[in-house]
């Protein structure tokens, strides 16, 4: 499982590529709750949640891009501790 968080991409909805420890690095200061935990904000349709995108981007809040929902599991394998 940590070997696919060196090379796994993810994009944001400015069509940037990020490996997984560059978005971490990226989103850690305005990303992070008050108990340390990063939070990772997606959007699985850009044309229809472009509201949410652009108040998001306004708050310097970034933004990942996916063409389908996070499934839980996804997203406690991203959040997961090395």
């Amino acid at each position: 499982m940590i070997k696919r968080k060196k090379f796994a991409l993810f994009t944001d909805t400015n069509d940037k590529h990020y490996t997984f420890e560059e978005y971490q690095t990226l989103i850690k200061d305005n990303q992070t709750d008050k108990d340390g935990n990063l939070i990772y904000l997606y959007a699985n349709n850009k044309d229809e949640q472009y509201s949410y995108i652009e108040a998001a981007t306004n708050q310097r809040i970034q933004c990942l891009a996916h063409g389908w929902p996070v499934r839980c599991s996804y997203g406690k394998y991203v959040g997961a501790k090395a």
